[in-house]
């Protein structure tokens, strides 16, 4: 699934930091591209899970953008 392509990305050594980031949040657009009026609540909660995932991805490489995101998601206080 997407998390899985994540951590790929991540351990990717020939990416750039920038790029890595990028890509993660291509990813994470790609999950809520998918995301439509009929889909069901667990779809939508393992949408939200995976997209946790990836922006704790994002923290490992920039602090503070990966901080914000999460933020933004409401994981964090």
């Amino acid at each position: 699934m997407a998390v899985a392509k994540a951590y790929e990305i991540v351990n990717d050594p020939k990416r750039s930091e920038s790029d890595k980031v990028n890509l993660l949040l291509w990813v994470d657009a790609q999950i809520y591209q998918n995301i439509g009026t009929e889909s069901s609540r667990n779809y939508k909660e393992k949408s939200r899970r995976a997209s946790a995932v990836i922006y704790r991805l994002i923290k490992t490489i920039d602090q503070d953008k990966g901080q914000r995101f999460l933020t933004a998601l409401g994981m964090t206080k």
